[in-house]
């Protein structure tokens, strides 16, 4: 293996690095593909029989749940869809990679977006949710929902804006996030019941805190974030100055300001799905009716 070739993958961009590892694209078969080098875990090369046994039992313990993720996204989506879920996860040397299909066309900057028409933006929200609501049928929560994520490109033949969702390595069977040092998404994007799990299981590791709470509930909080960004050119909800991050408001009963530049109807859609009990929030189907009974 070399640099440039990754069983088989022929890198084509230069590595970017990120929060769980690096990133870049490739080639392979004539498609190109969204490629990353997983910092964790790590299949051990050296070390004591004892510790490369725990560190190579984590691992296929880590092999066994991503296949499940990936087997269960495969039922629900189509290749070079708006999700553009995993096809492949193998290991090289110590490092894991894992594989999807690669976004298409221009990344539109949010401040287009913004001035796009009401039509546009809520097709935009649409295919959004959409992408939500296969990961909600497959029982998969994705886990980091965030606009770096979401390359959003005007689709002619329909004259119209389309989300795709990329980048699935955080994702995790729902209601399993794993430990507290497994989960990593991003921050200002998590959802209440998502900080004060990793929060709480931080300080009372003791409890042995499920998770039994995260799913895809989470990702509808994080995508209402989301979404206020692309409507506003890249805002949040309005928070209190004390908080760093929405869900901190949220988790002390603070209700997040919507922007009023955003229409009534859909800052209503936001609210709901900015509550801070999961099962207060609409699930992906019902954000969709929603959105499908709004006037553009």
């Amino acid at each position: 293996m070399s640099e440039n070739n990754i069983n088989g993958y022929q890198i084509i961009e230069p590595w970017n690095f990120c929060g769980n590892g690096r990133y870049s694209f490739a080639k392979k078969d004539g498609e190109q593909f969204f490629i990353k080098e997983l910092v964790y875990p790590r299949f051990p090369t050296a070390g004591s029989e004892a510790v490369r046994k725990e560190r190579i039992k984590e691992c296929k313990e880590y092999e066994k749940t991503r296949k499940e993720v990936m087997d269960s996204l495969k039922k629900v989506a189509l290749p070079n869809g708006n999700l553009l879920y995993p096809v492949e996860l193998f290991r090289v040397g110590a490092f894991y990679y894992e594989v999807s299909y690669r976004a298409t066309g221009k990344n539109l900057d949010m401040s287009i977006v913004k001035r796009c028409s009401r039509e546009m933006k809520v097709m935009l929200i649409k295919t959004i949710v959409a992408s939500l609501k296969l990961l909600d049928d497959a029982g998969v929560v994705y886990g980091d929902m965030k606009p770096e994520n979401i390359q959003v490109v005007y689709d002619p033949e329909l004259n119209s804006l389309r989300g795709q969702i990329f980048d699935l390595t955080d994702a995790y069977l729902s209601k399993k996030p794993g430990k507290r040092d497994e989960v990593i998404g991003t921050t200002p994007y998590y959802s209440p019941e998502l900080g004060k799990y990793i929060i709480e299981q931080g300080k009372f590791d003791f409890l042995k805190l499920d998770g039994k709470r995260i799913t895809s509930k989470s990702d509808i909080f994080a995508a209402a974030l989301v979404i206020h960004m692309y409507l506003t050119g890249g805002n949040m909800p309005g928070i209190p100055d004390k908080y760093n991050y929405v869900y901190e408001a949220v988790l002390d009963n603070y209700k997040p300001v919507i922007d009023s530049e955003i229409d009534q109807d859909i800052s209503e859609i936001l609210s709901s799905m900015l509550s801070k009990k999961p099962e207060n929030r609409p699930s992906a189907s019902e954000v969709l009716k929603l959105m499908s009974d709004i006037n553009c």
